[in-house]
């Protein structure tokens, strides 16, 4: 008995780590709203649309989620207008 409870403590002592480093490499999603209520998921090809309308509008690089209400507004109206913008 004693045996088998060693046995079980080694290997859950073997697997937490493991079980660790996989919970920290899952994928985070998030989702945004636009004034229409459309989902978005933001991911790499969002990203990368942010940055070509910072771009071209002359605006300093800043995370989506910490810029103001409007400038937010301001980009989900552009990306309506360039669906494909990588």
């Amino acid at each position: 008995m004693k045996c088998l409870f060693l046995s079980m403590m080694l290997g859950a002592a073997l697997i937490a780590p493991a079980a660790a480093v996989a919970d920290d490499q899952a994928p985070t999603h998030h989702y945004y709203y636009d004034q229409e209520h459309k989902k978005h998921e933001w991911n790499d090809n969002e990203d990368r649309a942010w940055r070509k309308y910072e771009e071209e509008k002359h605006l300093t690089h800043m995370e989506f989620q910490k810029a103001k209400h409007k400038v937010q507004y301001d980009y989900w109206k552009w990306r309506a207008d360039h669906p494909d913008a990588p």
